[in-house]
């Protein structure tokens, strides 16, 4: 029988967990904040509104082109052209080899994506570095002799990196020194990186030439770019250590199944709403099956939060929606070329074009195998990548245009004629893949300070963010959305924690309530 006022020794009722964290995104920081919950012992569980794992890591096999196993979504995102006069057994699907088309790069030897790597037994291939800034241009050639070259669009000159020419070099030292500007000199400086660069004296003549090796690669124009947050990124960027690799196979088949292993994934399924409570968070899913669990860790990009395909109830603080509105996430696009002969020279790995169609190119050659497994013939791959700007004028072009439009650039740099060894090619717009819709988050000239760090912060100590624009040291790369994942793990363990705590006195109280209950 109970004593009067017994009742209030009974514990608040418990609210059943269907996991302790859900983390919404299986990019590299969804992957990787996942694996770092599951090797502590924290059950944990990912949802991801595409049926691809890795986000903007992506690998396309060059079969699947040609094929029904042809990504999902592809009639948006990914567009083929392959020429009536190509031979059929070289044409572009007739042969396996691996496209990325996502992030591709290793940045740096220290960062938590090359030791991954490493540990796996993965080799890393290290490259020319031909972009500007970060340390760019390379002094001296690769390890294997690659070198990267530079095209001058108005003037007709292709150029080694060695060679000498006085605007050029200003307009490198002017990009290397912005690592070298304080903070305090540049916290409030308001101008965009063209105005710097030009108070600076960069000739007008290679202006071209830092709009398509430094700004296309930030992921922006050097108008949209501010220069004291660009000051603030190349002073971080010196703690990803020395060099650019390549990684042996492709990103999406090394990483990504060494991050994912051993976690439950639930693919195609796009959430919807995510809703704080006393217990913990619900997060909902299209079709509308619900989890609960004790935190959430969010890593979907930000165009998707810019787009509000989550409904967060209660709202996101009016802090953390300026910030976020004020991020600058642009399109980015990538064609990728077959041919049957190496047109450009055999140690260039990779360029740089000033005032012309594509801005940056890189290069790459594979070996067929034949059917009884022996060594066929050697193909011939490029990749022309474009942001911002350059990306929307591509992605605007009728497939067989752009195309064109980059054969006629081949011609006129390397004067050949490779429309007689051009196998096909394809389109993939990133502005236009479901559920990410851009490329990267540039250093944007109207970014509010800190936006980086409000995006990163939590909300009730039961919300988490992370992702490449969470981490206001070295966003754009892979590295920095591991990072991210594996710091907000480490804030999800403390919400868990928590939570375990609190479940314990709640047994405790529950069983001190059935010892009084039967006095």
């Amino acid at each position: 029988m109970l004593k009067q006022g017994s009742l209030v020794d009974i514990p608040v009722t418990r609210q059943r967990l269907d996991t302790e964290v859900i983390v919404v995104g299986a990019g590299l920081a969804g992957l990787t904040c996942a694996s770092t919950l599951r090797a502590a012992g924290v059950g944990v569980t990912v949802i991801e509104a595409s049926e691809h794992l890795g986000g903007r890591v992506r690998t396309v096999r060059e079969s699947e082109l040609i094929s029904s196993k042809c990504p999902n979504n592809h009639s948006k995102w990914l567009r083929v052209d392959i020429p009536a006069s190509v031979k059929e057994d070289s044409a572009l699907g007739r042969h396996n080899f691996g496209f990325e088309v996502g992030a591709e790069f290793v940045h740096g030897d220290t960062t938590l994506l090359s030791e991954l790597l490493l540990d796996r037994g993965f080799q890393l291939k290290e490259l020319f570095t031909w972009a500007h800034g970060d340390g760019g241009v390379s002094a001296k050639p690769a390890p294997d002799g690659g070198i990267g070259m530079y095209w001058l669009g108005k003037e007709k000159r292709l150029l080694r990196f060695d060679d000498q020419d006085l605007d050029l070099k200003h307009m490198i030292e002017t990009l290397w020194s912005l690592r070298d500007r304080s903070a305090s000199a540049t916290a409030s400086d308001p101008r965009s990186l063209l105005q710097a660069l030009k108070e600076a004296g960069v000739a007008e003549r290679v202006l071209g030439m830092a709009e398509s090796g430094y700004a296309n690669t930030v992921g922006g124009t050097l108008q949209k770019i501010g220069f004291a947050r660009m000051c603030e990124c190349e002073r971080n960027w010196n703690d990803d250590g020395e060099g650019d690799f390549r990684v042996e196979g492709t990103l999406e088949e090394s990483a990504v199944p060494a991050l994912a292993s051993g976690l439950t994934i639930h693919r195609g399924s796009p959430v919807t709403q995510v809703s704080r409570h006393a217990n913990g968070v619900d997060v909902k899913m299209m079709g509308g099956k619900t989890l609960t669990a004790a935190a959430v860790v969010i890593t979907v990009p930000v165009p998707a939060l810019q787009r509000r395909v989550i409904n967060f109830q209660p709202p996101l603080p009016p802090q953390k929606i300026r910030a976020i509105a004020s991020m600058e996430c642009e399109p980015g696009v990538k064609l990728l070329v077959k041919f049957t002969k190496m047109l450009w020279p055999d140690n260039l790995h990779g360029m740089i074009c000033s005032d012309s169609f594509a801005p940056e190119m890189w290069f790459d050659k594979h070996v067929s195998t034949k059917e009884d497994g022996t060594p066929g013939v050697t193909l011939y791959y490029m990749t022309a990548f474009f942001t911002s700007d350059q990306a929307r004028r591509v992605a605007a072009m009728p497939t067989t245009d752009a195309f064109a439009a980059l054969l006629d650039q081949l011609d006129e740099m390397f004067q050949v004629k490779s429309r007689e060894f051009y196998c096909g090619g394809f389109m993939c717009d990133w502005g236009k893949v479901p559920w990410i819709w851009g490329a990267y988050t540039m250093p944007g000239l109207r970014e509010l300070p800190d936006a980086r760090a409000i995006l990163a912060s939590p909300v009730d100590g039961v919300m988490f963010f992370a992702g490449e624009a969470t981490d206001p040291y070295s966003f754009m790369t892979g590295h920095a959305a591991m990072q991210t994942g594996q710091r907000a793990a480490h804030e999800a363990m403390q919400a868990v924690v928590n939570r375990r705590m609190r479940d314990v006195l709640s047994l405790h109280a529950i069983a001190t309530f059935e010892i009084k209950s039967r006095l």
